[in-house]
């Protein structure tokens, strides 16, 4: 496991864009590998 993770700047745009819109939007995150 990398650590600390990984965000590529595109996924800190997308952020940006989810936050900054007016209506509720949900945000799904992928978890690749590891587990319980």
């Amino acid at each position: 496991m990398q650590l600390p993770p990984k965000v590529t700047t595109r996924a800190f745009e997308r952020l940006a864009e989810i936050g900054a819109a007016d209506q509720g939007q949900a945000l799904r995150v992928a978890v690749e590998g590891g587990g319980c």
